[in-house]
C-alpha cells in the first residue's frame, strides 16, 4: 500500500510515474514478434508502390528502412488496424497496470480501452524527419476527457523516447494550434514551461504512465535504426458509455 501511495503522490505532483522492469521477457518477446509481423505486412502492402530497393536486412530495426529507402514518405510510423488485439488486451488487463490506472483515475469502476492505441515505428531523423509537436492527449479540443496513458519501449530504447514537462498537467487543458507542421500547444503557453522539460530514458521492460493533460512529445531518433514502442490509454467505462470513444476488449 505504501508503494501505491507513493506512486499516486508522484503522479499527482509530477503527472507521471515510471515503473521499472514492469514488462516480462515473455511480453517483450511477444511485442517484438508483433513488430516483425507488422514489418512483413507493410512490405507486402506496398510492393506495388515500392518497385526498387536494395538488400533487406533480416532485422526489424532496419528492414523497413532498407525497403522504403527511396520512398521514405510511405514508411509507416503508427500501426493500429493490424495490431493483434490480444497483445493490447494482455497489457491492458495486467493487474499491476490496471489497478494502478484505477487508482490514478480515482475510481473503482471498470476501465475501458480508449480509441487511440498503437505500436509506433519511429524512423531515424536522417531517414525522414519526424515532426511531433508538444501536445496533450486531452487538449482544449476535448477538455473533459480523462485518461491514463501507458507508454513503453519495445525495441531500441536508446534511439530516443519521450520528453515530458513535470507538473504541466496542473495547468489543465490548454490551447493548441492546428498550424502546420503538427497539432501543438501554442508557443506562448509552451515557452513558459520548456525550462522544466525532462527526457525519459527507459530500458526495455520499463514503462511510464502519465496524465491526460501532461505536456509531452517524442524525442528525435538520432540513431540509424527504428525505435519501436507501444502506447494505449485507460479510461472509465462511464466515459466510454457517454462518448463512445474506445473499444471493448
Amino acid at each position: 500500500m505504501q508503494i501505491e501511495r507513493n506512486l499516486i503522490k508522484k503522479f499527482q505532483e509530477d503527472g507521471f510515474v515510471v515503473i521499472k522492469e514492469a514488462l516480462s521477457a515473455k511480453t517483450l518477446n511477444t511485442l517484438q514478434s508483433e513488430c516483425s509481423k507488422l514489418t512483413d505486412y507493410y512490405i507486402e502492402k506496398y510492393q506495388n508502390i515500392v518497385t526498387k530497393h536494395g538488400p533487406l536486412r533480416d532485422d526489424h530495426s532496419f528492414k523497413l528502412l532498407d525497403y522504403f529507402e527511396e520512398n521514405a514518405n510511405f514508411c509507416p510510423r503508427a500501426n493500429r488496424k493490424n495490431i493483434d488485439l490480444n497483445i493490447i488486451r494482455e497489457l491492458f488487463y495486467n493487474k499491476q497496470f490496471y489497478n494502478l490506472a484505477q487508482l490514478l483515475l480515482n475510481t473503482d469502476e471498470e476501465l475501458t480501452l480508449f480509441q487511440e492505441y498503437s505500436i509506433r515505428s519511429v524512423v531515424p531523423q536522417s531517414f525522414n524527419k519526424n515532426i511531433t509537436g508538444w501536445h496533450q492527449d486531452a487538449s482544449d479540443k476535448n477538455p473533459d476527457l480523462k485518461m491514463v496513458i501507458f507508454w513503453a519501449p519495445i525495441l531500441n530504447p536508446d534511439a530516443g523516447g519521450l520528453k515530458l514537462i513535470p507538473g504541466s498537467h496542473k495547468l489543465g487543458a490548454v490551447e493548441h494550434s492546428d498550424a502546420p507542421p503538427f497539432y501543438h500547444i501554442k508557443n506562448a503557453i509552451l515557452d513558459k514551461q520548456l525550462n522544466k522539460e525532462v527526457s525519459l530514458h527507459l530500458e526495455l521492460g520499463d514503462c511510464v504512465m502519465f496524465h491526460h493533460h501532461m505536456f509531452h512529445t517524442a524525442r528525435d531518433n538520432l540513431s540509424n535504426k527504428i525505435r519501436w514502442s507501444i502506447d494505449f490509454r485507460f479510461q472509465t467505462n462511464t466515459q466510454y458509455q457517454e462518448k463512445r470513444v474506445g473499444l471493448l476488449l
